[in-house]
């Protein structure tokens, strides 16, 4: 098994020995998420991610109480910044995506497993304080450069053509919304930039795909199970969101 944790996350004592024991819960388990809690622990940081439809990656529980309590069963897959993993699952998928430096690696691989049939736990008695954006980007190539490549790139890397049809509309309306916004905030040469490398990529990611689904036909109802609501707008404002 293999730990991550970010290098502004803080684990418990046991944090460990609570996730190995999710982990060998079932021999299909490749993912183990765990409850991360805000730095000084009167917030949930978050109960692990999900695959939102409009592509973003969730975290689930965010600023949430203590005593909440997520309403969906499982989580997609842990959150980067801290999380467990099963080295065959790894493996088969070749490790986390180099290419993408910084940002939705998590959700990445999280697809690569789902695709390739491995489950995620929540380790909800797994505690880990993490102080958020420890890791700030400087320079041309910002934290919304690299948010809205790998983010793009995990789309057309992990998502079936069907899936990816089925949720077009909103792919292109959240597209709209969020173009304004980079507008107004100065990062719209950046954000572009992203998009027409993320696409000009398309042949590389959608190879990456058709090599994970190989031998395997995750259907569209399935796919459509996995994935949560995307986010409220306002949600939005003000939230470390990716």
């Amino acid at each position: 098994y293999i730990a991550v944790l970010n290098n502004d996350a803080v684990p418990e004592p046991d944090w460990i020995e609570k996730m190995v024991r999710a982990m060998e819960s079932d021999d299909r388990v490749g993912m183990v998420a765990c409850r991360i809690l805000n730095q000084d622990g009167t917030l949930i940081d978050s109960l692990g991610l999900g695959a939102a439809r409009n592509g973003m990656a969730v975290l689930i529980g965010y600023g949430k109480p203590l005593d909440w309590v997520s309403p969906y069963s499982e989580s997609f897959g842990p959150s980067g910044a801290a999380g467990m993993y099963r080295r065959e699952m790894l493996d088969q998928i070749g490790g986390f995506p180099e290419r993408f430096f910084c940002y939705y690696e998590d959700l990445w691989v999280a697809w690569q497993g789902r695709i390739r049939e491995w489950r995620c736990v929540l380790a909800n008695d797994a505690v880990v304080h993490h102080l958020g954006q420890g890791t700030p980007l400087t320079g041309w190539k910002n934290r919304q450069y690299w948010i809205t490549l790998n983010k793009w790139r995990t789309i057309i890397s992990c998502w079936p053509s069907s899936l990816i049809f089925r949720y077009s509309l909103v792919l292109l309306w959240w597209e709209i919304l969020v173009k304004v916004g980079e507008i107004f905030s100065g990062r719209f040469i950046q954000a572009l930039t992203s998009r027409v490398k993320a696409f000009w990529e398309w042949g590389y990611w959608r190879a990456v795909y058709r090599n994970a689904s190989m031998g395997t036909k995750v259907p569209l109802k399935k796919c459509r199970q996995w994935m949560i609501p995307s986010p409220k707008l306002g949600d939005l404002i003000g939230r470390r969101m990716r």
